[in-house]
């Protein structure tokens, strides 16, 4: 073997190592895989609604309550930077989502209340069409709707990957927009 082929070899093993490393560097900067509750995804604050049960009305009320809920957040966290100032946010305004949330209820015919605090929960992966969320530990605001056993809805609402857009045209609607989406239309 010559002196200039056992060089070639040499180079394209250093080569491989060395995207290899690049290559595991990099992974382990986007894995936001946590296993444990102590360690949650720290960059994300999730919003988990639970209804009452799992009729149709208690599924109902539930949309109409996260309606109510992400159009309050959305003011209210629309100057907010950094996820822990969002989580301050979420923890002082804990009575008024509790009383937004228990209105809402009392409005549409309920008679339970609602209840609402930040925790850190296990959610799954969730994939969308651009993004992924990988299964994990989540700080999260999650308000229960009476017993709280019944199917739920979530979305992230730091960073604003979900907000509310109230339709001015007459229909009274609400529209889920994505933030990411929005941020992609606009660049292209």
């Amino acid at each position: 073997m010559t002196t200039l082929h056992k060089k070639t070899i040499l180079i394209k093993a250093l080569t491989v190592m060395l995207i290899l490393c690049i290559a595991f560097i990099f992974l382990g900067c986007f894995n936001h895989t946590s296993s444990s509750s102590d360690n949650p995804v720290s960059d994300i604050l999730r919003l988990h609604i639970r209804a009452n049960s799992n009729s149709r009305a208690d599924q109902e009320v539930k949309l109409v309550v996260r309606d109510h809920v992400l159009q309050f957040l959305k003011v209210e966290l629309e100057d907010t930077v950094g996820v822990e100032a969002a989580m301050q946010t979420m923890r002082r305004l804990l009575p008024q989502i509790r009383q937004i949330s228990t209105d809402t209820l009392l409005r549409q015919g309920f008679h339970f209340a609602a209840t609402a605090h930040v925790d850190t929960i296990f959610f799954p992966t969730v994939r969308y069409q651009y993004y992924t969320l990988r299964r994990g530990y989540y700080r999260a605001l999650i308000i229960e709707l009476g017993a709280g056993t019944g199917s739920n809805w979530w979305c992230v609402i730091y960073p604003p990957l979900c907000y509310v857009s109230i339709h001015d045209g007459g229909s009274g609607g609400v529209r889920y927009r994505s933030f990411i989406w929005d941020r992609i239309r606009r660049s292209s």
